[in-house]
């Protein structure tokens, strides 16, 4: 049985994980696309 704050912090890490990706892909300012790292 999981624990509700088990689950919020996955979700959290989920969700950060997301934002990181697009920052790398889209660029740190987001105006202009930097290289992106395959």
């Amino acid at each position: 049985m999981l624990s509700c704050q088990f689950i919020l912090l996955l979700v959290l890490l989920s969700i950060v994980d997301v934002v990181c990706q697009e920052k790398s892909f889209v660029g740190p300012a987001g105006f202009e696309p930097a290289t992106p790292k395959v």
